[in-house]
């Protein structure tokens, strides 16, 4: 599908979920993410990112950070725009997308953003290997909780 220029000059001014929303309002049945385990539509997307997002409000005054440790799918897509709904602030980690070579670089990156974020929370898709998960033994009591995506029934 065709989008003229103005569509996408007024999407660059927009929180990611007004983004996805205004696609779901305009063509809600087009293709959004095809990933090898499914697809779904925008307002697929939609609807499922707002069913989910109340597991992510919070009433702290200052938002804890969210990370999402997962590799890029539309369960990926669906947790992102959700933490996003909320007003959430979040940081993608690597979720093992790189090749096994590689391996040792996303979990140094994922160790990074646990020490310089902090994140407080940490959604896990399910198969992710547990190497990928980020500990820092010199503050084993600030570990971040661990919310797995089935724990979100993310479909």
């Amino acid at each position: 599908q065709h989008f003229p220029l103005s569509f996408w000059e007024g999407l660059a001014r927009m929180a990611l979920a007004d983004c996805v929303e205004s696609l779901s309002r305009q063509r809600p049945q087009l293709l959004a993410v095809d990933d090898i385990d499914s697809s779904a539509t925008w307002e697929e997307i939609c609807l499922e990112s707002r069913r989910i997002a109340p597991h992510f409000l919070t009433e702290e005054h200052e938002p804890e950070i969210v990370g999402i440790l997962a590799s890029r799918s539309v369960k990926w897509l669906v947790v992102t725009l959700a933490v996003n709904r909320v007003g959430r602030p979040f940081v993608w980690m690597g979720g093992g997308e790189l090749p096994h070579n590689k391996r040792q670089l996303e979990v140094l990156r994922n160790f990074e953003i646990l020490k310089l974020l902090r994140p407080g929370l940490i959604v896990q898709q399910d198969d992710v290997s547990s190497d990928l998960v980020p500990r820092d033994p010199d503050h084993p009591d600030h570990a971040p909780r661990i919310v797995l995506f089935s724990e979100l029934t993310v479909t």
